[in-house]
């Protein structure tokens, strides 16, 4: 008795207006959202990826040489001492520019392509 009186009630309710309607670009501007997010979220992983992946490389070379030839990652590392700031200010630079062109540019693109 309840199933029929449910299938009744729903079947009811499909042929029924529901007193709304969704505008024309509804699921363009929907799908437009869904695909900036993405896209967003697929550069900045890519950038962390590849920021990942640049210092797990360094790491295990530092480890290497710590292993094998202690002396020398002692001179490397005075040497990185002696020059932390240029040195800073270079990884700073390739950084930023590795950011912009991963990030930044893409995100500014679809901006770009919004407003026109």
């Amino acid at each position: 008795m309840e199933h029929d009186e449910l299938d009744r009630i729903i079947d009811s309710s499909f042929k029924m207006d529901p007193g709304y309607q969704l505008p024309a670009g509804f699921a363009d501007r929907l799908v437009e959202r869904w695909e900036k997010r993405t896209s967003r979220q697929a550069n900045l992983k890519e950038y962390g990826l590849i920021v990942g992946t640049v210092v797990a490389i360094l790491l295990v070379l530092g480890f290497t040489f710590y292993v094998l030839d202690r002396e020398q990652l002692i001179q490397w590392r005075i040497y990185l001492v002696e020059h932390r700031v240029f040195i800073g200010s270079v990884l700073f630079l390739l950084n930023f520019t590795l950011f912009a062109d991963r990030v930044l540019l893409p995100w500014l693109f679809t901006l770009r392509k919004n407003s026109a």
